[in-house]
This record gives C-alpha cells, sequence and structure tokens, in this order.
C-alpha cells in the first residue's frame, strides 16, 4: 500500500506539491520551519514514492 502524505495532519503536507516541483528542476532545497511541522518525517517519506529517486 502505498504512503499518503495527506492523511497526516501536519502543517508541512501544504508544500509537499511545492517540494517535489521544485526537486525536479533542482537537486537541493533547504526547508526551514518550527519544529514539529513534518520537516523529517512527512517530507521524506512523501518523496520515497518519486520516481526520480531512481529506486526500483
Amino acid at each position: 500500500m502505498p504512503f499518503n502524505p495527506f492523511s497526516i495532519d501536519l502543517p508541512d503536507r501544504k508544500i509537499i506539491p511545492a517540494v517535489i516541483e521544485y526537486l525536479l528542476a533542482q537537486n537541493t532545497l533547504i526547508v526551514y520551519a518550527t519544529p514539529g511541522t513534518g520537516k523529517s518525517t512527512l517530507l521524506s517519506l512523501a518523496l520515497l514514492d518519486e520516481a526520480w529517486l531512481g529506486w526500483s
């Protein structure tokens, strides 16, 4: 079952589409936000399913 990052109520879920779009064009992104917004938990899991990561 694929992970659905939008099912978790953390503030950073709102920026997931923008992060994905940015990382399609650039290979580096710094996300600055207060603790508890989902930077290290939600964003990293949301990006795992992206094809450009190269995971099979």
